[in-house]
């Protein structure tokens, strides 16, 4: 009689293995419409799945990658070598945290003619209160026109009249404006303009000792009045009333007290 022992080794299983994730996540859309003009620095916004850690934009095998914090920002295509007005594809692949991906592509037509402006007031026009900027001369392309200062936007339009609100009253003497111009396409086109700000009332000297103005009789009143804007209308009252308007002085009789 003959005896055999069999001995064997294995891992156990445990109940919360996993099998690995090959389920790719899910692009919803590129953010692109097919044909639509497509600038050289244009950024859209693809829409996907939650478990997308990092997003990948490709024309021609020139990519761009986005991960992290900038997952959540408009992306942008790398368009090195596209020529302009042209039909191009447009790739978006989206990566989970195992590497599994998805992707779609759209075809756009490039369009990389800047877009032109001009806008009054005039650069260096004396400018008050609350100005408006009115957007003039527009390429026919134009669907924004920003204003901004110090990197923040203060004020945009998307449509005719093209009139944007500045508030100078937060500006120094010398105000700077940043006015960005954007068309369809996302082309973009910058603008510096500056004006002389002015929110502060006349100046006004007198050619005589106040409050030892006056003598009995006749007496000849005279100021020196300046002002950034100009001085448009000069009032003198005396005793309640409206006595003169001259800009430089005047003889007033002052009777016998």
């Amino acid at each position: 009689m003959s005896t055999s022992l069999i001995l064997t080794t294995g891992t156990p299983a445990f109940a919360d293995d996993q099998p690995a994730d090959t389920t790719p996540p899910v692009i919803y859309s590129t953010g692109l419409r097919v044909g639509q003009d497509f600038g050289r620095l244009a950024t859209f916004a693809p829409s996907f799945s939650d478990d997308v850690v990092a997003v990948q934009t490709s024309v021609n095998g020139h990519a761009y990658t986005y991960g992290g914090v900038k997952l959540h920002w408009p992306v942008m295509a790398n368009l090195a070598g596209v020529d302009d007005n042209t039909d191009v594809d447009v790739t978006v692949r989206v990566y989970d945290q195992a590497r599994n991906y998805s992707e779609l592509t759209t075809r756009v037509h490039t369009e990389f003619i800047a877009p032109e402006a001009s806008f009054s007031p005039a650069a260096n026009t004396v400018v008050h209160g609350i100005t408006k900027i009115t957007g003039t001369a527009l390429s026919d392309d134009v669907a924004e026109i920003a204003i901004s200062r110090g990197g923040e936007k203060v004020s945009r339009v998307t449509a005719a009249p093209w009139e944007l609100a500045w508030d100078t009253t937060k500006a120094a003497l010398r105000g700077g404006l940043t006015l960005q111009v954007t068309d369809r396409a996302g082309n973009v086109t910058t603008y510096h303009r500056y004006y002389a700000v002015d929110n502060v009332g006349p100046d006004v000297s007198f050619s005589w000792d106040v409050p030892n103005v006056v003598h009995a009789g006749k007496f000849y009143l005279s100021s020196w009045i300046s002002d950034r804007s100009g001085v448009d209308r000069v009032e003198w009252w005396i005793d309640g009333a409206l006595r003169s308007t001259s800009k430089t002085g005047f003889t007033y009789d002052f009777g016998g007290r």
